[in-house]
Formats: structure tokens, sequence, C-alpha cells
């Protein structure tokens, strides 16, 4: 026995989500369904006479947990496309959205059931865990960062930890950044290993660099992108992918800690040019990012592969 949780939006906005949105959500025991739900996902549609609220909307994306099937259906944008709204813009308190959202809860929506808020909480923690005990045995830094619910584990947790490979003196320039945690740059990136953190250090002491000038790059937006693409990589890949790009890091922290720059791209540009110009900046070649997302996208994939099989093992087991 499953049951099957809708989900279904109404936007005020052509963003691609908005606290005023109007949000609906309906769970059903799938012995009460009145339509062939394999054929209704495959066909990306449900027909059913016996709740119409769900016939007619668009399946964007189905999932599942336990025994529980998540429905989503597609965001409606027709009373924005009808008004015109901008991308700013927001019909949330217009007469005509007010009476749409009346007109789905006659239907037989509803936009809180407890039900689904304790089914999700309870997904949430589990996922949570899974999550964070796969970074913690890849040896991630960070990986208690991931702790978002359990509060009570989050608290075991402090400033020193965010340190890793570091070394004292280093860590020392960051604390005031680091500050209570959940920081951004590359030292709040839940991909760091001590491995990469250590290639990181060392290789700019190499070229003469300062713990403080290694920190504007260590702290940048420029820092966390550069590990966006190799967070999922095994460290001895990061290592190498650091020690070929130095140059590139170390042009960085001259940049960012430059007196005159003032936290803009333009500005980066602008004095960028000036050093170069001066000779300051080492050669660089453009990052190639492709071996590293190709590493992390084939992880992904063996990983959704692998929970397809486990899920018709499953399934099989259950049949016989």
């Amino acid at each position: 026995m499953s049951k099957l949780i809708f989900s279904y939006t109404i936007a005020v906005t052509n963003s691609s989500i908005s606290s005023n949105d109007a949000n609906f959500v309906d769970i059903i025991d799938s012995r009460d369904i009145d339509f062939d739900l394999e054929k209704s996902i495959s066909n990306g549609v449900i027909f059913s006479a016996k709740f119409p609220h769900i016939e007619n909307h668009k399946i964007e994306n189905v999932d599942w947990w336990g025994n529980y099937i998540y429905i989503y259906f597609e965001r409606n944008k027709h009373l924005v496309r009808e008004f015109c709204v901008g991308f700013f813009g927001d019909i949330a308190k217009e007469p005509l959205f007010i009476q749409e959202v009346k007109h789905q809860l006659s239907l037989g929506w509803k936009q809180k059931i407890a039900e689904i808020d304790e089914i999700n909480n309870q997904r949430w923690l589990e996922e949570e865990r899974i999550s964070t005990a796969k970074l913690e045995s890849e040896g991630r830094v960070l990986w208690f960062d991931a702790i978002w619910i359990d509060k009570e584990l989050r608290k075991q947790f402090s400033q020193k930890d965010y340190q890793g490979g570091f070394s004292d003196e280093l860590f020392e320039v960051l604390k005031s950044y680091v500050g209570e945690g959940h920081c951004y740059g590359y030292v709040g990136h839940i991909g760091r290993t001590i491995q990469s953190d250590v290639a990181i250090e060392e290789e700019l002491k190499k070229l003469g660099l300062t713990h403080l000038q290694m920190s504007y790059w260590i702290t940048s937006s420029d820092g966390r992108h550069f590990m966006d693409y190799i967070e999922s990589n095994s460290a001895e890949f990061q290592v190498e992918f650091i020690k070929t790009n130095i140059n590139r890091i170390y042009n960085r922290c001259l940049i960012y800690g430059h007196k005159a720059h003032k936290g803009t791209k333009f500005s980066t540009d602008e004095i960028e040019l000036e050093l170069k110009a001066l000779g300051k900046l080492l050669p660089e070649k453009e990052i190639e990012y492709d071996e590293g997302l190709n590493a992390m996208m084939n992880m992904i994939a063996n990983t959704i592969k692998s929970e397809m099989i486990e899920k018709k093992i499953d399934g099989k087991a259950k049949e016989n």
C-alpha cells in the first residue's frame, strides 16, 4: 500500500519561486484512485472523475520516499501571463488571483496537511543523515554544514571545525570571516577536503604570499565557484586541479587584495590590467572545468542508476 502526495502551485510572478505563490497539496491512498498511475505518469497527465482537482495538470516531476510517491504538477503561470507580469511583478493581491485560490480549494486542494508536513520532516531528517554520513566518509571538512534539521547535533560543532587542513596562522586570519559558520567563499564550501586546504596554502606559500593575501581568494566568490566544479571529486583530483590552476588563484589573491579593489567585477578587471602592465601577475590559462565536471556528472549518473536498480530489486523482492 502506498500513498500519493500531490503538489501544485499557482504562480504570482515570472521568477522561479515566490513566497507569495499559492501552494496546494493533497494526499490520496493509492487504493482509492480511479486512474492507472503508471500510465498517467507515462502520459504526463492524470484524468480522474473522482479527484477533479488533480485532473489535466501537466506532471513535471515524480519522486518517491518509502511508501510515498510524490507527484509534482507544473507551476501554473496563466494568471501571470494574463496580467503581463514582469520578472519582479506580483499578482498576489489581484482579486482574480484570490478568486482562483478559493476555486482550487473548493475543488479539493488544501494549502496545508499535517500528515504531509510530518512525512516531509521525517524524509528530510533521513536524507540529511544519509548526506552527512556520505560527506563525512568522503573526508569533506564541512560535512556537518549539511546539518539543518538535527539542531542538537549541529550544536556540537564550533568555529574551530572550519579550520580543516589550514594552518593555525592562516585560520587565525580567516576566523572573523568564518564567524559562527555557514559562511561563503572557498572556506565555506562543503566540498573542501584536508588535502585541498593544504594544497592551496602550501602552493601559495611557495609563491611568496602571506596568509592575509591568501585569505582574499579563500573568502571570495571566485574561490567558491572554483570549488563548485570539483566538490564531488576525490581529494587527489582536487589537489592536482589546484596545482594546475595555482597561477590563476595567486593572481586573484593579488587582485582582490589590492587597496583599490571595490568588490565589483569592473574593479577586478581594471586592477588586473594594471597589475598585468606592471608585470606582477603570473601567466595563467583558462580554467578547464570539463574534467572535474565530467567526473561529477558520471558520479551523479552512477548514483541514479544504482538507486533505480535497488528500487527494481526491492520491488521484485516485495512481489515475491
